[in-house]
């Protein structure tokens, strides 16, 4: 369906005859490793699809120039890091497992763990769909009740007969009724989403349509709950078909898109997952299938839903603790909470109080290491004792830094307070010398 090197770099057989007449190497070789160089160091970096413009067009600089106008250019920027991602295609597809590769076709739910970079094929609770192309998707995991769909052409879910525009359980309860909601016969849900903070259902037609007196277009976000009806939520103004939705949270939303599109400056293809920030109106690639197996590059993505990496937050667990002065080495808790996904390096460091660094204990400037699912960890601290009369002292260690996406928590600095052991002699008035 599309060639990279024609629709990217249209003068990319020139720039080929022109290195081979410079070096003694068959043109073939060339044009394979460059691309393929290309290719894997901007799939390493997930930005494949949206720098790809930039790469070829300067291809004749030299790759370590490109990269470092990639750079300079901001194609670099961060997207939300997911940990898993499940997406259905509208045709047969591969998608590798692990250990090999394992075939997908219209009906199959592919659930690919963006960690581990590996695939299984989901049952879609529907049974088997002849005829029939699964169109919208969301999943249960995020606590928005049981799985929902829609599908491309009405078929029958559970003794009940679903039309193109509605939505529903795998029991063929339908969380949209189209009808009952007046969406016109003919018009499709085309994708789906629930709403972060609510569960509201989520959703995008396939063609323009007027539903309760207002006008909706492919590329709309249109809110529905039995308490408001349907409702605009947002207009992107694409002018494509929006084929498949989640939503991110209240402002960011994965979207793929129907054609090849230019969306503020970044090339989306129709087996891209791009995600968009609607408040700052931005766009970058997250997610291409086609990065994972060359069949993807004649499929549509029908539909998306996505778990974000949730690295938690970092914290003391208490916020001040009492220690004797003679208790040499003893152990403080962080706690990793809301959340323990990836690798994680908590550095730490002492600040001193009445009590002094090296003197009254051992200044602390270290870290230490969450690993994937970890929860808590114990970082040592030791009290110097000594024989000098001094009362209690104080101390604080803080958290100074997170990784791997983890924030830092409400506890991030604990006061240690240390008291004396030093004792206090009272001589009697008759004792002398």
């Amino acid at each position: 369906m599309k060639n990279t090197e024609t629709i990217l770099y249209p003068n990319f057989d020139i720039e080929m005859n022109l290195i081979e007449q410079v070096i003694d190497v068959p043109r073939k070789t060339i044009k394979t490793l460059t691309v393929l160089v290309i290719r894997h160091v901007m799939s390493f970096l997930g930005i494949l699809r949206a720098c790809a413009n930039i790469v070829f067009s300067i291809l004749g600089c030299g790759i370590y120039k490109s990269l470092l106008l990639l750079l300079v250019h901001g194609c670099l920027s961060a997207q939300t890091p997911l940990k898993e991602i499940r997406f259905v295609g509208d045709i047969h597809n591969v998608i590798p497992n692990g250990v090999g590769d394992i075939y997908s076709s219209d009906e199959g739910i592919i659930a690919f763990d963006v960690v581990n970079n590996q695939a299984i094929v989901r049952s879609n609770d529907l049974g088997s769909l002849p005829h029939t192309q699964i169109d919208g998707y969301h999943a249960s995991d995020d606590g928005c009740d049981t799985e929902i769909y829609s599908v491309d052409t009405s078929t029958e879910i559970a003794n009940v007969v679903m039309h193109g525009a509605d939505v529903f359980k795998f029991n063929g309860v339908k969380v949209l009724d189209a009808s009952a909601e007046s969406i016109p016969y003919g018009v499709n849900v085309d994708a789906i989403s629930r709403h972060p903070d609510n569960c509201d259902l989520i959703f995008s037609i396939d063609t323009i349509a007027e539903i309760d007196g207002n006008v909706y277009y492919p590329d709309d976000l249109i809110r529905f709950s039995n308490t408001i009806g349907v409702e605009l939520l947002h207009r992107f103004n694409f002018s494509k078909n929006i084929d498949a939705i989640h939503m991110l949270n209240a402002t960011t939303v994965l979207l793929s898109l129907d054609i090849t599109a230019e969306i503020n400056g970044t090339t989306v293809f129709d087996d891209d997952v791009f995600e968009f920030d609607i408040l700052d109106n931005t766009a970058k690639i997250n997610f291409s299938p086609e990065t994972l197996n060359s069949s993807w590059q004649s499929a549509d993505v029908n539909a998306i839903w996505a778990k974000p990496v949730q690295a938690g937050s970092i914290q003391w667990q208490i916020n001040s603790i009492s220690v004797n002065e003679n208790i040499g080495t003893f152990n403080l808790i962080v706690d990793r909470i809301s959340g323990n996904d990836g690798e994680v390096i908590v550095s730490f460091s002492s600040s001193d109080g009445q009590a002094l660094g090296n003197v009254d204990y051992i200044s602390v400037n270290s870290s230490l290491t969450l690993f994937d699912g970890q929860n808590s960890a114990v970082q040592q601290v030791t009290i110097l004792d000594d024989t000098i009369l001094e009362g209690a002292e104080d101390f604080t260690i803080s958290i100074t830094s997170v990784t791997g996406g983890a924030q830092i928590g409400t506890i991030s600095e604990i006061e240690i307070i240390i008291t004396d052991n030093d004792a206090i002699l009272i001589f009697k008035d008759d004792f002398e010398n």
